[in-house]
């Protein structure tokens, strides 16, 4: 008695079957990748001058500066929230590769970012901005996180830039 598999329906389905699971395994993978690639944060904390005039006003300055590797340089960079805080984004695309973000002051290294080949680097550079309540209570959960918000190719999207390193800052003047 010759039993024929290739004839009958069950493995016909089976093959079927297989190929569907297949193509949309393969379509699953063929999706484009992340658009923010890597993020360095950064930021130097800097005194307004040697002798302050009046001891008690003295607040110190933080810069914070992001350097954001990209698969795509047509990027609108839009504000950044940290808390109650809102800062507006700065966003220079660098050119001249690789880049030297400064000096670590956790151990006196040079930080120099180059990014990978067929990627894009952002410098974002942020400045604090004064919103009303309304605006920084949407991200009231995510207080200790640093969100950055763009736009690309008319879709908004938030990206968290990571823990910041201190790099060690110009003297005071």
């Amino acid at each position: 008695m010759k039993i024929e598999y290739y004839n009958s329906s069950g493995f016909r389905m089976f093959i079927l079957s297989c190929i569907i699971f297949s193509s949309c395994i393969l379509f699953s993978c063929a999706q484009s990748g992340q658009l923010v690639k890597k993020v360095h944060t950064f930021y130097t904390e800097r005194l307004p001058g040697n002798i302050p005039v009046f001891p008690s006003l003295v607040r110190r300055d933080t810069i914070i500066t992001i350097y954001a590797e990209t698969t795509s340089r047509h990027i609108v960079w839009d504000t950044a929230y940290k808390g109650q805080n809102v800062y507006l984004i700065r966003a220079n695309l660098i050119e001249q590769l690789p880049v030297e973000a400064g000096i670590s002051r956790l151990d006196n290294q040079k930080i120099i970012i180059n990014p990978a080949k067929g990627s894009f680097l952002w410098q974002l550079n942020l400045e604090a901005i004064e919103t009303g309540p309304a605006e920084s209570l949407k991200l009231a959960d995510k207080d200790d996180k640093l969100l950055l918000k763009g736009l690309y190719k008319g879709k908004r999207f938030m990206q968290e830039a990571g823990t910041a390193v201190e790099l060690i800052g110009l003297p005071s003047v």
